[in-house]
């Protein structure tokens, strides 16, 4: 029995992957049933997440664009009053220029990358590796600047973001089901000499 009952949740585990390679729309429509159907610790459905917000255009290649960002502030701690989306529940620590905990943010990781005068970023590739520095993913921002990682189980990754015309990223985020929160980058320009 114990057999069969595997047998059958890898057939539909290889059936959800194979679906999710041809038809994008139906994966989003699924992930999002499943989340909204989650039970929390007390009988609480989790509210939905419209997941379709984050996904890439129908042919997207994960390759950088040029992108340009304002030049950092000098002395400054820019990133309290960088402005992120409205609809855009971000977690509660926003991006520098160095290696940052970010917290907890919501499974599948998603989150949204812009300037520091809240710009949208769009185009810009990331990479999500594991403690030890294994790539496990790359990934790229939509026209709207929002970026997902679909295939990334819960857990903790380091995220990088680098492109020409940007200072470098750093992220360590970890994510949980529970959380709504998703992870809201700000990027900076690179000084030029002059």
């Amino acid at each position: 029995m114990l057999v069969v009952l595997i047998a059958v949740a890898g057939a539909a585990a290889l059936a959800f992957a194979v679906g999710a390679n041809f038809f994008a729309d139906w994966t989003w429509n699924v992930l999002n049933k499943t989340r909204s159907g989650i039970t929390g610790i007390f009988g609480k459905g989790a509210p939905a997440v419209d997941l379709s917000k984050y996904a890439l255009p129908p042919g997207a290649s994960v390759d950088t664009e040029q992108v340009s960002c304002p030049s950092a502030p000098r002395n400054s701690l820019y990133t309290i009053v960088v402005s992120t989306p409205r609809e855009e529940r971000c977690s509660p620590q926003l991006g520098d220029l160095s290696l940052n905990r970010y917290g907890t943010v919501g499974n599948p990781l998603r989150g949204w990358l812009g300037c520091i005068d809240g710009r949208d970023l769009k185009g810009v590739r990331i990479d999500a590796l594991s403690s030890n520095g294994e790539h496990l993913g790359s990934t790229i921002t939509n026209s709207t600047g929002r970026f997902i990682f679909p295939n990334l189980k819960a857990g903790t990754y380091r995220l990088a973001v680098s492109s020409r015309g940007l200072e470098p990223v750093r992220a360590v985020v970890s994510t949980n089901p529970r959380s709504q929160d998703s992870l809201c980058l700000v990027a900076a320009g690179q000084e030029h000499d002059r």
